[in-house]
Order: structure tokens, then sequence, then C-alpha cells
């Protein structure tokens, strides 16, 4: 910000009268009363010259204050950068029958966890988008974790924690072209061709443990039994098989 100091010098020029005394003798012998006094205009000076003038002795008032706005700083407080964001390692636990110690390996440290039933879980920490990350087991369990490692994006990374007890133990298509499929609990995608003109499908599905609850499509089935015909579109059909703990809803 640059400011400017003014300063305005007045001039002020004094004129001062000029008196000429003429003598005039009077015939009569007695001065003229009007040429023996000087003229009482001339005597005493303008007073409008003797005084400088009122709005040239002051200075303005507008130059002799600085300007508020000049005076007074910048109301508005610069404002800091938002803090940056962070992003939660979370994750969905089945099949849980005793407690699961895990840890969290990442670029900061390491992170314990322990997770005792079914349901949601987290690590105790935040990570920033670009961040590495690990999730593994602190001892061996019947369990396996799905998408355990990646590094962040723009969102919370999500982990599944599924224990033996929500296992297929079999799984198989009627009227598929391939042979019935092995169920591997760290797999949650299975990929099979059906012929041109076959119009349905029916699942079957057992979970590794009895009490186990089986589901096609959301519909519960019988472990081991296959599910009602499902209609086939021309193209790629999506069929979901879920498997519930003992126990669980």
């Amino acid at each position: 910000m640059k400011r400017l100091s003014i300063h305005v010098s007045v001039l002020l020029w004094l004129v001062s009268g000029c008196h000429a005394v003429l003598g005039i003798e009077d015939l009569s012998g007695q001065p003229d009363a009007a040429l023996a006094q000087p003229d009482a205009a001339l005597a005493q000076p303008d007073a409008a010259l003797a005084q400088p003038d009122a709005a040239l002795a002051q200075p303005d008032a507008a130059l002799a204050q600085p300007d508020a706005a000049l005076a007074q700083p910048d109301a508005a407080p610069a404002q800091p950068d938002a803090a940056p964001a962070v992003f939660a390692v979370r994750g969905v636990a089945y099949g849980v029958d005793e407690p699961v110690s895990m840890e969290l390996v990442h670029n900061g440290g390491r992170e314990l966890l322990s997770v005792v039933a079914d349901g949601p879980f987290a690590f105790p920490v935040e990570l920033s988008a670009g961040d590495s990350y690990a999730v593994v087991f602190v001892s061996q369990p019947a369990c396996v974790l799905v998408g355990a490692s990646g590094v962040v994006t723009t969102a919370d990374a999500d982990v599944e924690l599924a224990c033996e007890s929500v296992y297929l133990a079999s799984l198989s298509l009627s009227g598929a072209a391939t042979p019935p499929l092995t169920p591997d609990p760290s797999i949650t995608e299975y990929n099979a061709d059906v012929g041109l003109f076959q119009d349905v499908v029916s699942v079957t599905a057992a979970a590794n443990d009895p009490g186990a609850r089986v589901f096609v499509n959301g519909v519960e089935i019988a472990s081991g039994a296959a599910s009602a015909p499902i209609a086939l579109d021309l193209g790629e059909n999506s069929i979901e098989v879920s498997v519930t703990a003992p126990g669980g809803g």
C-alpha cells in the first residue's frame, strides 16, 4: 500500500496603499477640511487585505486528516489452507467365532486391531491419498481377507474379513458348459458360460458350516440344494450367493 502526503503552500501578497499628500492653499486662509484630513479609506488599510483569507489560513480538513480507509488495515484476515483430506481403512467381518487379530501396515507405521464379532470394523488411524497399506493377520486364523492391500485414493479403503463358518463348500450351475466351480474363500466373483439357447439356470450352493444359511439372489435355500430357476437375458447376468454364519441374521 502506498500513501501520498500532500503539502499545500499558500502565498499571500499584501499590497500597501500609497498615500499622496497634496497641499493646496485655500484663498480664504483656512485649509480645506476635506484636504486637511486624510481620506479615512486611505488611512486605514483594506480590512480584506489586512486579514488573510480564513479559508487560506486554515488547512483543508480533508488534507489534515488521513484517509480513514488508508489509516485502517484491511479487516479481512488471511485464512489458513484447509486441512488435507484423510481416509479410514475399514471393513466388514463375517463368520467370526473367536477374536481375530489383524495389523494394518502403512507408510507411517503399524496399527493393531482385534475383531471379536461380525459387523463393521475400522483401524484407529486415518491415511492420506497416495498412502499404501496392507492388512495382515497377526496369527493365522481360519479366515481370509479380501481387498487387504492397495493405495488410498479419494475414499475410505474397504476390507472384507470372512471366516470358515461362512465359506462355501461347493458351488455349481445347472446346464453350465464349465465344470463345477471350486469355491475359494478369498475369491468373491466367479464367471461361467451357458449355451446361447439356455433360458434359465439354477444355482446349487453348500455351506462349509452345516448351521450356516445360504441365500441366492436374496432368497434362502437349503444348503446343498438347487435354487429355483433364474431367467437369463442375452448378454451378462449377475447372480448373488451369500452365506450367513450360524446364529446370524
